[in-house]
């Protein structure tokens, strides 16, 4: 089990968000999570797919100021076996490297996240570019 402490801001509040990151069987892990009175429970293959199940979910309104949430966060495969507790911050210019490796769960600043949407669509561009072997963009 890995206990985090994730600061948020929501419409009409902001504070810090506690989520519990622990294995279930069938290679599951299983987030638990409270903040701003809410209290919810996400089952996924790793921590960080059930995290951004939850900012779809009961997070919706809601910021977390996590690398997490950052549109140029991804995870490997292996990463995403190893539960997703760390993944790559993918810098313009170049693929990802080891030096890239950030905890999921570490502060991150405003300027710096985005939406489910935007990650999503920043992954697909990446592997893009990855396979046609253009320079690689962080941001459109």
């Amino acid at each position: 089990m890995q206990l985090f402490s994730v600061a948020f801001e929501g419409s009409r509040s902001g504070g810090t968000a506690l989520f519990r990151c622990t294995p279930i069987q069938n290679n599951r892990w299983q987030l638990d999570l409270e903040f701003d009175g809410i209290k919810a429970t996400f089952t996924a293959s790793d921590c960080h797919q059930a995290f951004n199940e939850m900012r779809e979910d009961v997070g919706r309104g809601y910021v977390f100021l996590c690398n997490a949430a950052c549109p140029n966060f991804l995870l490997s495969a292996m990463l995403s076996q190893s539960g997703g507790l760390y993944g790559y911050m993918i810098q313009s210019g170049r693929v990802a490297r080891n030096s890239d490796v950030v905890p999921t769960f570490s502060a991150a600043n405003r300027q710096s996240v985005g939406t489910v949407c935007e990650q999503v669509n920043f992954k697909e561009r990446y592997f893009r570019m990855v396979a046609d072997g253009s320079p690689i963009q962080v941001w459109q």
